[in-house]
């Protein structure tokens, strides 16, 4: 009975152990997109990359809080100091435990991604596929056997509204450019449900 009790105990600190996060971060080194007013929306933070020297301050990273088993409505809103395209990235949290040697995927599912001030996203709902049977308008790498790909959804208890989500996690996310006016303030928000891991 103990040893069904350690087990059972440990396997919930480790998933506790998890951050319950996502991210939703915005890349504008290209086009040299400098912010200010930069926020979360809902419970985490965003702010300018403080790890790159050379480019974070054209780079914006957050740190989103998603609740355990439901959908919950994240975002972040910045104002961009110039015109031009900016990277928005859909990922899970990075999360590397002490004594691995790199980050282990943390996935989170998205779904109905909204942006007011910027140049609406393409398939926001992520309903659309291409001829080759990817997800339209999204940039997402290729499948891997790894067990870390990007995963469309299609079971309805996983998706928000429509027929189909995006699972993805850190380092396996999809992205596509958005364009960003000088000054006008951009909110980018999306549904997001943590599964067990």
């Amino acid at each position: 009975m103990k040893a069904v009790l350690l087990v059972i105990a440990a396997a919930v600190f480790a998933f506790a152990e998890v951050p319950q996060k996502t991210r939703i971060d915005v890349y504008g080194a290209g086009a040299k997109v400098e912010y200010t007013n930069i926020k979360a929306v809902g419970d985490g933070n965003a702010a300018i990359h403080g790890w790159d020297k050379v480019n974070g301050k054209y780079n914006i990273y957050s740190d989103l809080t998603v609740k355990s088993g439901e959908w919950t409505q994240v975002g972040i809103t910045f104002t961009p100091l110039m015109d031009g395209i900016v990277n928005l990235q859909l990922k899970g949290p990075y999360y590397k435990p002490e004594g691995e040697k790199s980050n282990l995927p943390v996935f989170v599912i998205y779904d109905d991604v909204t942006v007011s001030g910027a140049t609406a996203p393409a398939n926001p709902g992520f309903e659309t596929l291409n001829d080759d049977g990817k997800l339209g308008g999204w940039w997402m790498p290729d499948p891997t056997d790894d067990g870390k790909s990007v995963t469309l959804i299609t079971d309805a208890a996983m998706v928000k509204s429509g027929t189909r989500s995006v699972r993805v996690n850190h380092d396996r996310n999809v992205s596509q450019n958005i364009t960003v006016k000088a000054n006008v303030p951009v909110t980018v928000k999306a549904w997001v449900f943590f599964p067990a891991q």
